[in-house]
């Protein structure tokens, strides 16, 4: 018994067996005073309670085989990144899969089709207020939203949104195969999660372009995906039911993308962001000969991502 207890302490430390138990990290926001009523004060973000709820059910479902870590993070142009840079850095390795949760902060109308994908004329717009799975950043932040330290960006020409970097790219995919993901989920899950392509110009987008950029430069070896959670409004429902509903399709990607994209194995791999391409890829999928449920989801994806949600006004 000693020998092999000895055995295998030095396998431990000759291989760093011990530090190599892959870690997701979970990142939230603090409360945030841009908009105020009833159930979404200073007091509250609905990203952390999602967040918080994630970690707990995720702990018990990997039981221990992949480390689970949250930070959350302040609502801040200049801190955000910085924060998260350095709670990466006390961690024994960067992580494998960061997602990062945000709370939206309206209720999106948008385009479905009816009768078939991308046919024009069968449009009917929907109200919803649902867990929003992002698939890429912009290059842009608003000049009018301030964050929690009182500032804005400027902008010289009076527009609305300004470049977050003016010598980086316009947008950037994340460097997940979320549709993949998003395919392998039950339907009843994929029902629960609305696919988006505008993450907003608030500092979830920034956020999420800066994470980008420091994966393509190579600074960051991390996958990452940013998913938006609706805020409770006083519904039929109780709060902890609401909270219960729109967790479980989360976790459940979370999941799938630990056992579908694991480090490495797509580390060169990027959501698309050309609309042109998008629409191909939809097309595509639908005119396979072999059109199976697969092949019918990912064309149902990307005409999701074809179909821009617009913010209600």
């Amino acid at each position: 018994m000693f020998l092999r207890s000895l055995f295998l302490a030095l396998m431990v430390s000759c291989t760093g067996f011990a530090q190599s138990q892959p870690i997701l990290l979970i990142t939230s926001f603090e409360p945030f005073d841009i908009i105020k009523g009833p159930m979404l004060t200073k007091e509250v973000n609905y990203s952390e309670i999602f967040a918080n709820a994630m970690v707990q059910e995720l702990d018990q479902k990997f039981r221990g085989k992949v480390r689970v870590e949250h930070v959350t993070l302040p609502v801040s142009y200049a801190r955000a990144f910085d924060t998260l840079t350095n709670y990466i850095k006390s961690l024994p390795t960067q992580p494998n899969w960061i997602i990062s949760v945000g709370q939206s902060k309206s209720k999106y109308i948008v385009k479905t089709t009816v009768g078939g994908f991308l046919k024009k004329g069968t449009e009917t717009e929907t109200i919803v207020n649902r867990m929003r799975i992002e698939t890429m950043a912009h290059n842009q932040i608003s000049t009018d939203s301030y964050d929690n330290d009182d500032f804005v960006a400027a902008s010289p020409d009076g527009s609305k949104a300004v470049p977050i970097d003016s010598s980086k790219p316009k947008s950037f995919g994340f460097n997940l195969p979320i549709q993949d993901i998003y395919c392998s989920l039950p339907p009843a899950a994929q029902e629960l999660l609305l696919v988006s392509i505008d993450a907003g110009e608030y500092v979830c987008n920034q956020l999420s372009f800066k994470i980008m950029d420091a994966v393509t430069s190579g600074q960051l070896q991390s996958q990452f995906v940013f998913v938006h959670v609706p805020f409770f409004q006083n519904s039929v429902e109780t709060e902890a039911r609401f909270i219960e509903k729109n967790v479980e399709p989360v976790n459940k990607f979370a999941i799938q993308m630990v056992k579908k994209a694991k480090r490495g194995k797509n580390a060169n791999y990027f959501m698309p962001t050309d609309q042109t391409h998008i629409k191909s890829l939809a097309e595509a999928n639908i005119k396979r000969k072999d059109a199976s449920e697969q092949y019918l989801c990912l064309a149902n994806f990307y005409s999701r991502m074809v179909k821009k949600e617009t913010p209600q006004k």
